[in-house]
């Protein structure tokens, strides 16, 4: 379970909407496949070392820590077997992962000079 007042992507920029800055939609979605990409490879019990499921993943050994940890703040036991060289669940958990995106109808219906007004259109 998260624990209560903690985001659960707290290092995702926008998701915390204290932050500065709101971040893509792509980015977004882009960050979900990632977790969803190493929750099926954990599944599946295939993701080999840290350093392995980094290069598999072309990310950062952090980048992979950090990951885990957000599983483990979702409800994941998450337990590494060193004679299987792999991640494992410790309990039965199953990742829920949905994406909501919302345009303002007064964006799509106002005219943009320029197309930076279309990214950007928080700052009217």
């Amino acid at each position: 379970m998260p624990v209560p007042g903690r985001e659960i992507f707290p290092q995702v920029p926008g998701i915390n909407r204290t932050g500065g800055w709101i971040m893509t939609t792509l980015s977004v979605i882009s960050y979900i496949e990632r977790i969803n990409r190493v929750y099926r490879l954990i599944r599946m019990e295939r993701t080999g070392s840290l350093d392995e499921l980094a290069s598999l993943l072309r990310v950062s050994r952090r980048t992979i820590n950090n990951y885990l940890e957000e599983l483990r703040l979702m409800g994941a036991e998450i337990r590494f077997s060193r004679r299987r060289n792999t991640y494992y669940f410790g309990n039965n958990f199953v990742l829920h992962a949905t994406v909501e995106a919302r345009i303002d109808a007064d964006v799509l219906d106002k005219p943009h000079e320029k197309e930076d007004d279309i990214y950007n259109y928080n700052k009217h």
